[in-house]
């Protein structure tokens, strides 16, 4: 019996250090910062203000994936956005619906809850969104949109090397209609939330989830 714990402990001492070693290599933990209002509403419902997640260390941009790219207007800090266009794609924005290359992908339904109350970081005042589910680049997203009164229409083709940023709040945004197209180089993907602003006590759905 102690021969196999003695076993069991190596093992597990084994498989630590390599979980140590896969974490220093290929990812930071990141939080969200939570004093900078227009990048926190920009990121809901996906992300939220005070959210710890796991960020790749590598420059990644797949087509679809949530990532974290350095802020071209202001160095040292970052902006958040998915990726709706690559080098060469065609991106349009009417009335807060996307079309990439003249391919519109419907929604799917209305997220749980159906409407978002948000504050909106220039008045201060509370704003109610509705939330859609989209079935995007092979997985399903949440964004927020305006029920009345939406953003006008967007279109840009993507330069080499860079990508268009889109936030998952399509009304209160922070993206490339407000900061242009960024490098991809500058972008990293974020894969995985660990918890919210509240710690181990979050609600399930902001703790422990894949963000791709």
């Amino acid at each position: 019996m102690r021969l196999m714990f003695k076993i069991m402990a190596w093992v597990g001492g084994i498989f630590g250090v390599i979980g140590l070693i896969v974490y220093a290599t290929l990812f930071d933990v990141w939080t969200v910062p939570t004093d900078d209002p227009q990048l926190g509403v920009a990121g809901l419902p996906t992300l939220a203000p005070g959210d710890v997640v796991l960020v790749t260390r590598r420059s990644t941009t797949s087509f679809g994936s949530l990532v974290r790219c350095t802020d071209p207007d202001a160095p040292g800090r970052y902006v958040v956005g998915r990726v709706v266009g690559l080098t060469r794609d065609t991106v349009d924005l009417i009335e807060e619906k996307l079309s990439v290359n003249n391919r519109h992908e419907p929604s799917s339904g209305n997220c749980d809850p159906q409407r978002v109350v948000v504050k909106v970081p220039a008045t201060g005042q509370d704003l109610e969104l509705v939330c859609l589910r989209q079935e995007f680049a092979g997985t399903e997203i949440e964004f927020l949109a305006a029920p009345d009164h939406q953003e006008g229409t967007t279109h840009a083709v993507v330069e080499t090397g860079n990508v268009f940023l889109l936030s998952d709040n399509r009304h209160l945004h922070l993206d490339s209609r407000d900061f242009g197209q960024v490098a991809s180089t500058s972008c990293q993907h974020i894969v995985y939330r660990m918890w919210g602003a509240e710690g181990m006590s979050s609600s399930p759905k902001r703790r422990f989830s894949f963000l791709w």
